[in-house]
Order: structure tokens, then C-alpha cells, then sequence
């Protein structure tokens, strides 16, 4: 992906928050699959063992089976935790069989389990002390999350997760993941029906050159 604002003609996706920060984010994502976004939250990771203990711990269904720091699940168990096992249910990735798609899995998991029990009286009331600490930052007022509580509330039993698949590859030395622009055609449809918009008129097209020399030094390794 070109970043905006970033000198490198390719870049992956994950430098965007350094070249320019949440503005950064927000625009390659938007070019990425031509979907808007109107509103952000930012969480690091002290900021989600907070946000965990501060409404009570999360219940989730573990994709697997393992141990890792302070989280032991069972697959299929219906688990409780609390912010420091939530962060290490985030975290875990090299035991997972899907690498780190199967963590982003557990961490889409932890924020949907977030948004379901953060939407009540109390807990959106806490918000504020949380932002006060430092560790989440967002661009929605007070009043925009009480009216997400007010007017949203049974969304939270709803939410639905996609995934961006990428295609193994090796650049300039790094491995990388390539979205084909059927891929990311797909995806955008898919956000873009949810929000009741048309399909996208744009024209989704492979960066042909990092592709073909990221699928070239794949296939060479594998020889």
C-alpha cells in the first residue's frame, strides 16, 4: 500500500500510525478499501487491560486451546477475564496455528466482548476517567457515546467481523501480506452494503510491482 505523506512508494499497512498518526490510519484505510470512517478509538495495550477491569472482565469463546502469560482457555469454553488475561488472549500469536490472522481474530473477539458489556449506564459513565488516563484516546464526545447507548445499545449483540486476506510475499527483504484488489473489492462491498451505501465505483487495482516481486521471493524461498 502507498501511505499517504510516506516518502516509500510501498509501505505496510501497520506504518501508517507512524508516519502520521490516527489521521494517517484513517486515510490509508479509506483509500485501502474506499470506506468511510467517521468516528475512531484508539486503545494501547495498558489501555485495554484498563478498559477490561474497569467494566467487571469480558466473556469470550476461545478460538483454541492454550496457555499463554495469564490466559488459559479452553476451546469452545465460554471464558471469563479479566484486563491482564484479556491481554494476554490479545497478545498470544507464534502458538496459533493462523499466525497472526488467528490473534487479529482474538483481538476483534476481545473488542466486540468490549463493546457489548461497555454499553450500559455504568460503564459508559467510566469512559471518562479512562480517557483521562492516557492509555485511549477518540474522536466521539461524551454525548455521541451516550446517544450510542441510548439509540445503539442492541447493536452490540450484532456485530459482524471480515477479514482482509493477504497473499504470502517477501519484498526488500520482509515478508509480507498482499491484498489482491479482489480481495479488497470484496471487502469494501461488504462494509459498504452494511452501511447501506452503493458498491464503490472505484477501481480496485494490485500494486503490480511490489506484487510481482513479493510473489517471485516467496516462490523462490519455498524452492
Amino acid at each position: 500500500l502507498k501511505i499517504p505523506d510516506c516518502r516509500d512508494p510501498y509501505d505496510k499497512i501497520n506504518s501508517a500510525y507512524s508516519v502520521g498518526g490516527v489521521p494517517t490510519v484513517i486515510k490509508s484505510i479509506q483509500k485501502l478499501l474506499d470506506v468511510p470512517i467517521d468516528y475512531y478509538v484508539l486503545l494501547n495495550m495498558g489501555g485495554l487491560r484498563q478498559v477490561v477491569d474497569s467494566i467487571g472482565g469480558i466473556t469470550v469463546t476461545p478460538t483454541l486451546t492454550f496457555q499463554y502469560e495469564d490466559a488459559d482457555v479452553v476451546q469452545g469454553k465460554k471464558t471469563t477475564l479479566d484486563g491482564k488475561a484479556a491481554l494476554s488472549y490479545a497478545r498470544m500469536r507464534h502458538d496459533d496455528p493462523l499466525g497472526d490472522y488467528g490473534r487479529q481474530k482474538r483481538q476483534r473477539q476481545v473488542i466486540q466482548a468490549i463493546a457489548k458489556k461497555a454499553l450500559n449506564f455504568s460503564n459508559v459513565s467510566k469512559f471518562d476517567d479512562i480517557l483521562k488516563e492516557g492509555n485511549m484516546q477518540t474522536d466521539l464526545s461524551y454525548d455521541d457515546m451516550w446517544a450510542i447507548e441510548t439509540n445503539y445499545k442492541k447493536a452490540a449483540s450484532n456485530i459482524k467481523s471480515d477479514c482482509l486476506q493477504g497473499e504470502n510475499g517477501w519484498y526488500d527483504s520482509t515478508s509480507w501480506q498482499i491484498a489482491t484488489s479482489t480481495e479488497r473489492a470484496r471487502v469494501s462491498k461488504n462494509i459498504r452494503e452494511e452501511l447501506g451505501m452503493e458498491e464503490s465505483t472505484e477501481t480496485f487495482t494490485d500494486d503490480t510491482g511490489i506484487a510481482e516481486q513479493a510473489i517471485a521471493g516467496a516462490e523462490a524461498i519455498g524452492q
